[in-house]
């Protein structure tokens, strides 16, 4: 691997050797690998450091992993808004991974953005792609700049769904993309401004368009789902919105008469090539009878789950029983079953870990708004190697808001609920 992926290789790329050199060694019992020691320490491409204990070996990773991350990103915005903006700038870049173009969902889009219409509203159930859809929009939006574009999504791993925050993310986004003159807002004050500052790129006819994905997502505080924090848009200011059916936000929506888009799922088609792309980014493949079956039914209609059925048949790893592993997600009766079964698969994977899984979960789920990762250790009781190494597994689940661990999608919530009788 050394040879072919670094020492061979003749791209641009980033390496460090470390060579655990403790005196009083005997000389290595492989002459190859003695060799390719000393070809690591005769190339000047990629730097090489010794160590001699664990921690020493800590401080060099940890360097050497800074070392990188100044290289690639040299002027890192550190005040509050570069923080926030670059936070969310990740996670719109994250739904671009596997996506597959919705084009009629883009058609619908664009024609919002060339219409004389200023609000409009995205819905469909939990995990059908709304977020990706839009993001990937977004993105195109953005090439062809031909509108300013800021967006907020709610969902963000480390994202706040305090309306009043929101309000004022946006303010500072108008402060500096407008360069107009910034003022300190109170919680008292951020309403006003942010209608004052729509107001005033209303009038001047400067095209924006403000995007608040998962918006169902805010906290109700003050009957925040009331929206009246909302400012109106003006003149090319337009507003566009995601949020869930049955949400209150869509209660508001209806009444305001804004108007509603739901989007339908990808078609059989498009889910082939995304279960294709996705499996071949890890070096998996099925078989075309196997593929047809998972794309076919119902369920996989919601991207959510298909993603979370491909997850699960990577870690099977059994070939010879893999046709009866599909079976066996696909018979549930509803998504909610189905992930019912990934949490039994969950289950006896840690089933000696102290009951991660149901402790875990549990904990997370009867939280007003989630858990700290320290809290969670503490409760529990268990190394921090066992919960990271759990929290990897379930990771695509997970989102950290505010430094606090919740639940990605309802559908997984109401899983654990059931299953754990809460």
């Amino acid at each position: 691997e050394m040879q072919y992926g670094v020492l061979r290789n003749k791209d641009q790329i980033d390496a460090a050797f470390f060579i655990k050199n403790t005196p009083n060694t005997l000389p290595d019992d492989d002459k190859k690998l003695t060799n390719l020691k000393k070809k690591i320490r005769g190339q000047k491409r990629f730097p090489v450091e010794s160590y001699t204990s664990m921690e020493g070996l800590c401080t060099k990773v940890e360097g050497a992993v800074l070392n990188i991350l100044d290289k690639y990103f040299p002027n890192e915005d550190t005040t509050t808004l570069g923080k926030v903006r670059l936070a969310q700038k990740a996670y719109m870049n994250s739904r671009h991974n596997y996506y597959v173009r919705n084009n009629k969902g883009f058609e619908y889009l664009n024609a919002f953005l060339n219409s004389d219409e200023l609000n409009l509203v995205i819905t469909g159930p939990s995990g059908i792609g709304k977020s990706a859809l839009v993001a990937n929009w977004i993105k195109e939006v953005g090439e062809h700049g031909l509108y300013n574009v800021i967006y907020y999504f709610v969902g963000n791993y480390d994202a706040t769904n305090d309306y009043k925050q929101i309000l004022r993310y946006l303010c500072d986004e108008i402060y500096d993309r407008f360069h107009l003159k910034r003022m300190e807002l109170s919680n008292d004050r951020v309403e006003a401004e942010s209608q004052r500052l729509i107001a005033e790129i209303g009038q001047k006819g400067i095209p924006l368009l403000i995007v608040i994905d998962g918006i169902n997502q805010i906290v109700e505080d003050d009957n925040s789902k009331l929206l009246n924090w909302l400012p109106p848009a003006s003149g090319k200011v337009k507003f566009l919105f995601t949020t869930l059916e049955g949400d209150e936000t869509m209660e508001t929506f209806r009444r305001h008469r804004y108007h509603i888009k739901a989007i339908r799922p990808l078609r059989k088609t498009q889910r082939k090539k995304f279960a294709k792309q996705y499996l071949a980014y890890v070096g998996k493949k099925l078989d075309e009878a196997q593929l047809m079956e998972i794309i076919s039914d119902p369920e996989c209609e919601n991207m959510l789950v298909l993603q979370t059925l491909l997850d699960e048949l990577i870690c099977f790893g059994t070939y010879h029983k893999l046709h009866r592993r599909i079976e066996y997600y696909l018979s549930a009766p509803s998504i909610e079953y189905f992930f019912s079964r990934v949490l039994k698969r969950m289950e006896e994977d840690y089933s000696g870990k102290q009951d991660l899984v149901r402790h875990g979960l549990s904990l997370i789920a009867v939280s007003e708004q989630g858990l700290t990762e320290e809290e969670l250790i503490s409760i529990m009781g268990v190394r921090q190697i066992d919960w990271y190494l759990f929290y990897c597994a379930f990771y695509n689940h997970f989102v950290t808001k505010q430094g606090k661990i919740t639940f990605s999608h309802q559908y997984v919530a109401d899983a654990i609920v059931k299953r754990y009788r809460l």
